[in-house]
């Protein structure tokens, strides 16, 4: 697996098991509704195209507040009713001071993004009314009156007034609330309960009491507000990243192809800081910068992949951006490519001069076309080639010619002619190269032998040929083939009524009804040994002449059979006076 960075203006990356990847960022990253529709839009970043991390508005937080006291410090007031001095109708007024505790949260940012709260405590007064002075066992009247002098309406004001183990209830009203009767050891305690106190409003609670003993004593009254609570709607946004690789699932060694990469945001926040990693676990990882990713939008870039090992091979990418984000994708494709394979048969021995005949069979057993093969045979010096292959070009000893293309389970099939001309081991070498890593290599040897090809001939006398003088046998031995002959013996036998007399062209002995030559040292290839053998027949009719010549394991036999007349029967002559004294 190698690495092109030339072929891509931002870089490339190495993908495991075999390919090149390259990527190309374009001008400005495009984002598009992650609802799988071929909208785009383009989004405008305020600074670098790539990347500037920017929280969403209203992401800070701040809150403000002031406080006079604590929300729920009780407010008490207390009452001491003092002998009459004759002064009738003397009555007083109690008051607290306001009170006002006021909380604001807000959450700073655009306006979509804020979510306040505001909690303020009311104004409330609270003012005992009625006489300092009564008399004892007289019925007297008092009445406690909260005021909401605030801008905002009171929500669970509550006034506690303890009866005093002095006095004794006669009755209690509330214009409006609810009044509960508590024991407070051997006390009563009145609690006054008022749900809601709108702004500006007051409310009266009117207590009838009759002194049992005289004296000088306090009315306890005191009051609070129920917690007030306050809520601020925050939204939490989540965003979210999803990590796509979308391409063929097969692709064919050699060739490239576009994979397109995808990262989205399906959530509903801002993806801020992503960069997406190719291999990320791989020793060159190569990583391209996205930035912020808005919600329900993605980053597109290409990623082109090229095959150069087989097998399958993986992509691996790696999305990561701030607050954790994380998303991973593998894909992995198939490689498809040719497997040639080439069957070259042909003789393993041929001898010397001879014709030889090869076959050549070219198979595609793998998954995709190869295209543009070409093919060569590297000849043998000792051998000539007599054709076969249509449109092959002969360059020196390699034969050359084209396929335009193979498909898987194709074959072409091939016959060539070659005569031997020389011995040895000849070597015939097969190869070929073709698209989608088709190729293969074969060879084949066939060993080249001469030999002696001795042919043996024998020329006999014209028949009818005369007893009692010299005819001539003559004997040819030639070597046919291209290896000499070496210690040729030949031997000249004949039947009863004929005699050897002498020989010519080689030594040998001369004996009754036979000659044995000497050996013969060699005979080279295409040359001819003649023999000759003077005999003469002492009988006249038919006499057998035989010739036999080895040479190793080559036995050569000829046999001539030849009439002979005596000479007194060549010419009868008749008289007619003969014939007719008959």
């Amino acid at each position: 697996m190698s690495l092109n960075a030339a072929s891509s203006p931002v870089g490339s990356g190495v993908v495991p098991n075999g390919g090149v990847a390259s990527y190309r960022r374009p001008s400005a990253p495009t984002y598009q509704v992650a609802d799988n529709s071929n909208a785009a839009s383009n989004l405008e970043r305020p600074t670098d195209p790539y990347g500037e991390v920017k929280l969403p508005a209203g992401s800070s937080l701040s809150t403000k507040g002031e406080a006079t006291r604590p929300m729920n410090a009780p407010a008490t007031q207390g009452f001491a009713p003092q002998p009459s001095k004759g002064l009738v109708g003397d009555n007083f007024t109690r008051t607290t001071p306001d009170g006002r505790n006021q909380m604001r949260e807000a959450v700073t940012g655009s306006a979509p993004a804020a979510a306040s709260s505001t909690s303020e405590l009311p104004g409330i007064r609270v003012t005992t009314v009625g006489p300092g002075a009564i008399m004892i066992r007289q019925a007297n009247q008092y009445e406690i009156r909260v005021e909401n002098r605030g801008s905002i309406d009171a929500s669970g004001v509550m006034v506690r007034a303890l009866v005093p183990d002095w006095a004794d209830l006669r009755g209690r009203t509330a214009t409006r609330g609810d009044i509960d009767n508590q024991m407070q050891g051997s006390r009563e305690r009145l609690v006054w309960t008022i749900d809601q106190l709108p702004a500006g409003a007051s409310e009266t609670m009117t207590v009838r009491l009759t002194a049992a003993r005289s004296g000088t004593y306090d009315l306890e009254v005191d009051w609070t507000l129920l917690p007030q609570q306050s809520k601020a709607q925050v939204q939490v946004r989540e965003p979210r990243l999803d990590l796509t690789i979308e391409g063929p699932d097969e692709v064919v060694f050699g060739q490239s192809q576009t994979y397109k990469v995808r990262v989205l945001n399906p959530g509903d926040g801002t993806a801020p800081n992503v960069v997406f990693t190719l291999s990320p676990n791989s020793a060159t990882p190569q990583s391209q910068r996205i930035g912020d990713i808005p919600p329900g939008k993605e980053a597109q870039f290409d990623v082109e992949l090229t095959a150069q090992d087989l097998g399958d091979l993986k992509i691996h990418g790696l999305a990561a951006g701030d607050l954790q984000l994380r998303a991973e994708s593998e894909k992995t494709i198939r490689v498809a490519a040719a497997k040639l394979e080439a069957v070259l048969s042909g003789p393993e021995l041929k001898y010397q001069n001879t014709e030889a005949m090869y076959s050549l069979q070219i198979q595609n057993n793998g998954s995709a076309t190869s295209n543009r093969v070409v093919a060569s045979l590297r000849l043998p010096s000792g051998a000539k080639y007599l054709g076969g292959i249509e449109g092959a070009v002969r360059e020196g000893s390699v034969l050359r010619w084209n396929i335009d293309s193979l498909a898987p389970g194709a074959n072409r099939n091939y016959q060539f002619r070659c005569n031997m001309a020389s011995t040895g081991e000849h070597l015939f070498a097969f190869d070929c190269q073709g698209t989608a890593a088709g190729n293969a290599t074969v060879s084949i040897s066939t060993r080249v032998e001469s030999i002696a090809d001795l042919v043996l001939t024998v020329s006999d006398p014209v028949a009818p040929a005369p007893i009692g003088s010299d005819v001539t046998y003559e004997i040819v031995i030639r070597n046919r083939g291209s290896k000499e002959a070496t210690d040729v013996r030949a031997i000249a036998q004949f039947s009863h009524g004929i005699e050897p007399k002498r020989i010519e062209g080689h030594s040998g002995e001369v004996m009754t009804g036979q000659v044995l030559f000497d050996p013969i040292p060699r005979i080279a290839a295409g040359q001819e040994i003649r023999l000759r053998v003077i005999a003469q027949a002492e009988s006249a009719g038919h006499h057998r002449f035989r010739t036999e010549v080895r040479s190793g394991d080559t036995v050569l036999v000829a046999e001539e059979a030849t009439h002979y007349m005596s000479p007194k029967g060549e010419r009868v002559s008749r008289r007619s006076s003969e014939i007719n004294n008959r």
